[in-house]
């Protein structure tokens, strides 16, 4: 039983998921006739696993709600067992954006699965509290939880661990708007081969967005296509549901709205049907104004409830301060469009499109936004406008 859940957990990093689920189904029997409550949940810690990846989000609650009660249950309350358990759940809740049901979880659960946890665990759960801490708290709060990672990594010598904190960084820096240090902290990332190996599914995205940011949109769109045929050939659907929200980011950024505006609804039906929330949110506000879109244009092909889940709770990275009011009033309403729109990181051509302006008018708003907020250039001018709550 022992063996078969070890082939179960390579299986499953290895992308083989259909051997992964046959060599876990097979341990939760072994472990059954055997009555070994430890092999048991961790069979269904895999199990649950599993199942999220391949996009079954509701069946992957229900196992890994199982596995954590079994645990505290057969005496492992406080034990690797119940650390486990607890750590697959966390990642199945944040991703339907059950935040409470998270946080409460990682209060409880968050140090033991440090101490007791295999390494992948302590990375989902340290990089959920991390984004969960960008919500509630800030930026520099959500920084402080992925230094803590680092630290974690560098103490048991695990560059993977390292590497994954700076691949988060750098999601967050390109949220936050500062380009030039998520370039860099993704290079930090990139050190690691068993990150670029073992963690695609964290890197990959990332280093998209990056490129997005820096207008290199027809180099993304063409790796995103060819990692989406891959993904789905693997059966990954949960990591396919990421893909088609930036495969929308890019089409959108290379003015083919309608190509995006499907993409997205083929996204969004997918992600109603099992319950995924999270992966929009976490995409940013500019994905999550295009859900409005696609609502305002297709009807119920997004249904309702899915945008009234997605709006609930909207990430926010920014603080607002006293001096928003008094600096929104030395914008005039069109460099406030403006401004909007280089936060959700348009370009000019394509704010142009959006305010049916011409380019020239664009150029001379944003030089005027640039010397009322005193920045360089346009990323600076994003980064002043999120402190002082102009923008989010």
């Amino acid at each position: 039983g022992a063996m078969r859940n070890i082939s179960a957990y390579a299986l499953t990093h290895v992308g083989s998921l259909k051997e992964a689920e046959e060599a876990a189904a097979a341990a939760r029997d072994a472990h059954n006739e055997s009555g070994s409550i430890y092999g048991q949940v961790y069979a269904d810690c895999f199990s649950g696993l599993i199942e999220l990846l391949q996009g079954r989000l509701q069946s992957a609650l229900a196992i890994l709600h199982g596995a954590l009660a079994l645990a505290n249950e057969g005496g492992h309350a406080r034990g690797v067992p119940a650390a486990a358990a607890a750590s697959y759940l966390i990642a199945a809740q944040y991703e339907a954006n059950e935040i409470n049901d998270v946080e409460r979880l990682t209060s409880e659960y968050a140090n033991m699965i440090t101490q007791l946890g295999i390494p992948d665990q302590v990375i989902n759960t340290q990089i959920i509290c991390a984004r969960v801490a960008l919500q509630e708290k800030g930026y520099t709060q959500a920084c402080q939880v992925l230094n803590e990672l680092r630290q974690r990594g560098q103490q048991i010598k695990h560059s993977r661990m390292v590497a994954s904190a700076w691949c988060e960084q750098a999601r967050m820096a390109i949220q936050h708007g500062d380009i030039n240090a998520a370039s860099r902290y993704l290079s930090l990332s990139e050190g690691s081969a068993q990150l670029l190996k073992y963690s695609r599914e964290r890197w990959f995205p990332t280093s998209m967005r990056l490129l997005l940011a820096q207008e290199r949109v027809n180099e993304a769109l063409s790796q995103i296509n060819k990692e989406l045929r891959t993904a789905e050939q693997e059966g990954k659907l949960r990591y396919v549901l990421e893909l088609h929200i930036l495969h929308s980011e890019a089409l959108a950024l290379a003015r083919e709205h309608r190509k995006s505006q499907k993409e997205l609804i083929k996204a969004i039906s997918f992600a109603h049907r099992e319950g995924f929330v999270r992966p929009f949110i976490d995409a940013g506000r500019r994905v999550q104004a295009a859900v409005k879109e696609c609502r305002a244009v297709y009807g119920d092909e997004v249904p309702e409830p899915f945008l009234k889940a997605l709006t609930q709770h909207q990430a926010s990275d920014i603080t607002r301060t006293p001096e928003a009011t008094e600096n929104a009033e030395t914008l005039t309403k069109r460099e406030y469009d403006v401004l909007q729109l280089l936060a959700l990181g348009y370009n000019n051509q394509a704010i142009s499109d959006k305010l049916f302006i011409s380019l020239p008018t664009v150029k001379t708003h944003l030089r005027k936004i640039n010397s009322k907020l005193q920045a360089k250039n346009r990323t600076e001018a994003v980064m002043i406008a999120r402190k002082q709550g102009l923008v989010e």
